[in-house]
C-alpha cells in the first residue's frame, strides 16, 4: 500500500500544536488541520502555516489522520473520520488501540511521554515515544513518523503503555505537586523558592546515574522523629502539606529500618 503523502492533525490543544510545530520544521507538507471549532482551528492553522480541512468530508486523499483529543474524545473523533484516512492513530498513555478498530485500514498509538504547556519548548529528541501498530504497515509509517520526531522509542502493548503512563503521572504530576506545596510554603514564609533549584537539580541529575533507592537522605531515612515532629508542628496551618509530609516520612522511615 503507498505510504501518505500528507499529515491531518485532529485537534487544536497543547499537543496538536507542539507536534504540528515540529512536523512543519521537517518540512511535512501538505499539513492539515481540523477541529470541532472551526474559529479556532482557523486561527491555529493561519498562524502555523497549515491547511484549514473544514470538514471530515473534505479529507485529502492519500492522508494519514494523527487524532490529538483529549482521551475521552478519540472514539467520537476516530466515528468522525471513520474511513477517510487509510493510517490512523491516536496519542493516548492510556487509551487502548481498540478504540480505532475499524475506522481506518492501519490503526497505531504513538504517545510522547512529556508534558506539554502552552509557550513551553519541546526538545523532541529527549522525549521518549510509547508506540503500538495494528499491522505491518502501520507500524512502517509509525517508524517513519517517529524517526521524524527523532526521540527514542519503546514498542509497548496497550497494557504495558498503561503501566508507564502510572509511573510518568507519579515521577512527574506528582512530584510537581510537591514542589507546588513547598512554593506555597516558601511564600507564606518569606523564603525564596528558587533558592531550592541547585539541590533539585542536582537530584534529578542523580537520577540518571544512581538508582533512586541508594540516594534517600533526610530525616525520614535516619528514622529522627524529633526533627519530623518539630516539621509537622511547623506545618499546623498546612493540612496538605502536613499531611503529605507524613505519609511520605513515614513509608521513607520505614523502607530505611528494612533495608
Amino acid at each position: 500500500m503507498q505510504k501518505p503523502d500528507s499529515i491531518c492533525i485532529l485537534g487544536t490543544g497543547k499537543l496538536a500544536r507542539h507536534l504540528s510545530e515540529k512536523l512543519i520544521s521537517e518540512g511535512i507538507q501538505p499539513l492539515f488541520l481540523w477541529g470541532r471549532n472551526s474559529e479556532k482551528t482557523a486561527k491555529m492553522a493561519a498562524e502555523l502555516g497549515m491547511q484549514h480541512l473544514e470538514s471530515p468530508e473534505n479529507f485529502p486523499e492519500n492522508c494519514a489522520a494523527i487524532i490529538a483529543v483529549s482521551d475521552y474524545a478519540i472514539a467520537e473523533v476516530a466515528q468522525l473520520f471513520k474511513g477517510k484516512a487509510d493510517y490512523l492513530i491516536h496519542l493516548s498513555g492510556t487509551q487502548p488501540i481498540s478504540l480505532l478498530e475499524g475506522c481506518a485500514t492501519h490503526t497505531g498509538v504513538l504517545w510522547p511521554n512529556q508534558s506539554f504547556t502552552p509557550g513551553n519548548t519541546i526538545v523532541w529528541k529527549n522525549v521518549p515515544m510509547s508506540v503500538e501498530a495494528s499491522d505491518e504497515h502501520a507500524r512502517l509509517w509509525l517508524l517513519q513518523l517517529t524517526a521524524l520526531l527523532e526521540g527514542p522509542v519503546a514498542w509497548l502493548s496497550g497494557d504495558q503503555r498503561k503501566q508507564l503512563h502510572l509511573a510518568a503521572v507519579a515521577a512527574n504530576n506528582f512530584v510537581n505537586h510537591l514542589m507546588v506545596l513547598t512554593e506555597e510554603w516558601c511564600i507564606a514564609k518569606g523564603l525564596d523558592f528558587q533558592f531550592l533549584m541547585p539541590m533539585v537539580e542536582q537530584s534529578v541529575k542523580r537520577l540518571r546515574e544512581v538508582s533512586p533507592r541508594k540516594t534517600q537522605t533526610g530525616p525520614a531515612s535516619r528514622n529522627d522523629q524529633v526533627v519530623i515532629a518539630q516539621h509537622l508542628a511547623l506545618l499546623n496551618e498546612f493540612p496538605e502539606f502536613s499531611e503529605v509530609y507524613a505519609l511520605l516520612s513515614k513509608q521513607i522511615a520505614e523502607r530505611s529500618t528494612r533495608a
